[in-house]
């Protein structure tokens, strides 16, 4: 007899065929080749990717248009390289809480991060850095930095920002809005930044333990993550935790909380965590696709009618960056939900 996990398999093959959209080997995530997203099959791509924020929250490209020697680069490259530096040297970016918007510390090019496990005999269980992507305005200030570590964040970066912006504009297509629509209203002189983590492997008597990044949803329009050698990422679907197994060179896109404000929830922030044995090192990279700080915030027009009222109030990213501690998941929307629209 199958089990659910398999059934689950089996229906989301079938709907994914459907639709034209390729199947990751898991069975169950979309995989979109965006190839030919400037092309002639853009509107079946732009279908498939507005199925995949719709019905998963989630799902993996192939052929970004990233080269591979800029990706590995960054992924088995700076961020290894960056986790070998000397202790030193890395706790001169140590912030308490990376990320935290109402850090009043001085602004670090890289914000670095340790997570233990708890009681008597504590081990290290990931090393976290936010690194900012304003190469201009650090260089100079961080001599200390290895100048093949920004030229290869640089790269990277650049290369993704890239993909981003595309996939934005094929996600406003896919809800009927103007293709430029994120670009104009929300991304105006906005910060990119990346996050690395390191998981490190586990002496042999702690190698099965599991590590466990806690459930959450991310607090951005899309995120998009890769990952090395080591699986572990989970994704939450029909109710159920999968294991997301990406090729080499492929990406995991994520709809965030940002995007459900946006599309009047016809597109959920997707839960997600990382479930890893640790019995090697795991490398995994993301790249946060965040607003301005004083853009405004707010369901497009053209997704409200009498049958969609709208959802949420309009507010500021730095209004919701004031809230987001308040919660894990999409419940730190509900500060500005329009009451009647709960």
């Amino acid at each position: 007899m199958s089990s659910p996990t398999d059934q689950l398999k089996l229906a989301n093959s079938d709907e994914l065929v459907s639709v034209g959209v390729e199947i990751s080997a898991d069975g169950f995530i979309p995989v979109v080749d965006v190839e030919g997203l400037q092309g002639p099959r853009r509107p079946q791509i732009v279908k498939q990717i507005g199925h995949a924020c719709q019905h998963y929250g989630a799902f993996i490209v192939k052929n970004h248009a990233i080269p591979e020697t800029v990706f590995n680069n960054f992924l088995g490259g700076a961020t290894m390289d960056f986790f070998r530096w000397p202790e030193q040297e890395k706790l001169k970016f140590y912030t308490p809480k990376p990320g935290k918007f109402d850090n009043t510390e001085s602004r670090k090019p890289i914000e670095y991060f340790r997570a233990y496990t708890t009681g008597e005999n504590a081990s290290l269980v990931r090393e976290l850095a936010y690194v900012s992507c304003l190469i201009g305005d650090y260089a100079n200030l961080w001599p200390s930095i290895p100048p093949s570590f920004w030229e290869r964040v640089t790269d990277f970066s650049t290369s993704a920002k890239r993909v981003e912006f595309a996939l934005g504009e094929a996600i406003c297509e896919s809800l009927g809005l103007e293709r430029d629509y994120i670009k104009k209203k929300l991304l105006s002189n906005h910060e990119q930044k990346v996050a690395m983590n390191f998981y490190p492997a586990r002496k042999q008597e702690d190698s099965e333990l599991t590590c466990v990044l806690r459930d959450h949803t991310d607090p951005t329009i899309i995120t998009i993550l890769s990952e090395q050698n080591v699986h572990g990422l989970q994704i939450l679907h029909d109710g159920e935790w999968m294991n997301v197994n990406l090729s080499p060179n492929h990406l995991i896109v994520l709809t965030g909380d940002l995007l459900q404000v946006l599309s009047n929830r016809r597109y959920k922030s997707l839960p997600h965590r990382v479930h890893v044995t640790c019995e090697k090192d795991r490398l995994s990279i993301a790249t946060y696709c965040n607003p301005s700080d004083y853009a405004t915030i707010e369901p497009a027009k053209e997704l409200i009618d009498n049958d969609h009222p709208a959802i949420y109030k309009k507010f500021t990213y730095r209004e919701f960056k004031d809230n987001v501690e308040l919660a894990v998941d999409d419940a730190r929307l509900n500060v500005f939900k329009i009451t009647a629209a709960a």
